[in-house]
């Protein structure tokens, strides 16, 4: 059995706030997937002028426009849908999608993260069908409030503070869930977040080094994006997109038959006079 003390030391490391990461260079990569549309064949949604953009960088969204006005027109968008967990980083960069005065942004909290807020706040399966009838049917927030409040009431002081965090996340986010219920393309941040990053780096414990995590994240950025990694870097390698084995001509004189450099031992053994054969001849 591990030492009691060993284990809380672990714990401690785990629980290290955001400025102790920082210095202890933990880093949180980000993921955003980019589209235009969707359309649905057999029952499965392709996403449409698809473009993916992974880094751990200090500046994700600095960065992210950096490389996407260069991809879209954003001068003829008039809505831009923001689909996400509600996370603080992620609505931090609602003002940088408004590149001009037409573009509307429009932020959308994931369906999924609602739903997971709600079955956290009770088993009961009755009431969890009245929170989300009065989120998503009846656009009720002062019924949902009345719900939860009375749920709160009856739980144990130890469940209080759980709870009201839950219900704060639905009333603080009541607008962007209900524009989630009525956009035409649902979000699918959680399959993107397990397809695109954590399947490779995350699904099992691994360490990266800070140096080269960037690297491994925008290889599997230029994957997910379809560019061929070989041809990349071949071209890239190469100036003229030419493909260069050797600057200089190689010198073959010590091949030349009229000298040999290769020792061979005089002997009567067949072995040696087949090697002597060889190199004299």
């Amino acid at each position: 059995m591990a030492d009691e003390k060993w284990i809380h030391e672990q714990i401690k490391k785990i629980n290290l706030s955001d400025e102790e990461k920082d210095k202890k260079h933990f880093i949180m990569s980000k993921c955003f997937v980019i589209f235009t549309g969707a359309k649905t064949k057999n029952g499965r949604t392709e996403l449409l002028g698809k473009h993916v953009f992974i880094t751990s960088s200090k500046t994700p969204w600095k960065d992210l426009m950096d490389e996407i006005c260069k991809i879209y027109d954003f001068e003829k968008l008039e809505t831009i849908n923001l689909l996400s967990d509600a996370g603080s980083w992620i609505i931090s960069g609602k003002s940088e999608l408004k590149l001009y005065s037409q573009n509307n942004i429009v932020v959308n909290t994931c369906e999924f993260h609602v739903k997971q807020k709600i079955n956290r706040m009770t088993t009961d399966k009755e009431l969890r069908n009245l929170f989300v009838k009065a989120i998503y049917e009846e656009y009720d927030k002062k019924k949902f409030t009345s719900l939860a409040d009375e749920l709160i009431e009856n739980k144990p002081n130890n469940r209080k503070e759980k709870l009201t965090e839950y219900k704060d996340y639905i009333t603080k986010h009541w607008t962007s869930i209900i524009n989630m219920k009525n956009c035409d393309i649902k979000s699918s941040m959680e399959s993107h977040i397990s397809h695109c990053v954590a399947e490779h780096f995350g699904s099992r414990p691994k360490g990266y080094s800070k140096d080269n995590i960037e690297y491994y994240l925008k290889l599997q950025e230029a994957k997910l994006n379809g560019i061929n990694i070989l041809d990349l870097y071949l071209k890239v390698s190469c100036n003229d997109n030419d493909f260069i084995y050797n600057e200089k001509e190689i010198n073959f004189s010590l091949f030349d038959k009229s000298i040999s450099y290769l020792p061979v031992r005089s002997s009567k053994n067949p072995t040696s006079i087949l090697l002597h054969n060889i190199a004299y001849n």
